[in-house]
């Protein structure tokens, strides 16, 4: 799968927002229901590299085998 990182500003509908972020952008549907729920759950300086792994078919064990 492709993947898109982009450093830019931003602000969602929640309120959240920032100067200048790497931003991750991909199809929702490419996380299933149980990497959702991994992904809530980390925090957040680990969140992006969760999801490049995903993105990348890289091992997910760091992350999944911590919960």
């Amino acid at each position: 799968m492709p993947v898109n990182i982009q450093p830019t500003a931003f602000v969602t509908d929640t309120g959240e927002w920032s100067k200048q972020a790497d931003i991750v952008t991909f199809n929702h549907r490419a996380l299933t229901a149980h990497q959702w729920a991994v992904l809530s759950e980390l925090p957040e300086y680990e969140r992006i590299g969760y999801v490049l792994a995903i993105l990348r078919s890289e091992d997910l064990r760091y992350w999944e085998e911590t919960e």
